[in-house]
C-alpha cells in the first residue's frame, strides 16, 4: 500500500513539473510574439496534465481505500480465530482437577 502510494505521488510529482514546464512555455510564446497557436499548445498540455493528475489521485485514493478494507477483513478473521482459541483454553481442564481427555 505503501509502495502504490509513494508510486502515485511520484507521478503526480512529475506531471506537475510537465505542466508548470508548458505554462512557462505557454507564457513565454505569449510574451515574445511567437503565436498564439504556440500559447494554445502550451496551455493545453497544462490541461491535459493537470487532468491527469487528478485522474491518478482518484487511482491512488481507490488502492489505498482497497487496502484498508482487505486488512479490516484479516483484522475481523484474526480477531474471530482469537474468539476461537480463548474459548479452546477456557474449556482447558484446570491443574488441580481430574483430566477428562477429549480425544479419547
Amino acid at each position: 500500500m505503501s509502495e502504490t502510494a509513494k508510486s502515485g505521488v511520484m507521478i503526480i510529482s512529475d506531471l506537475a513539473l510537465e505542466a508548470i514546464i508548458a505554462f512557462l512555455a505557454g507564457t513565454a510564446a505569449a510574451e515574445t510574439g511567437v503565436g498564439l497557436i504556440g500559447t494554445v499548445a502550451a496551455y493545453a498540455v497544462v490541461a491535459n496534465r493537470a487532468l491527469k493528475a487528478v485522474e491518478t489521485y482518484e487511482h491512488i485514493v481507490k488502492a489505498i481505500d482497497s487496502g484498508v478494507s482487505l486488512s479490516k477483513l484479516g483484522y475481523i478473521e484474526c480477531g474471530r480465530e482469537s474468539a476461537s482459541m480463548e474459548a479452546k483454553v477456557k474449556k482447558f481442564p484446570v491443574p488441580g482437577k481430574s483430566y477428562d481427555n477429549a480425544v479419547a
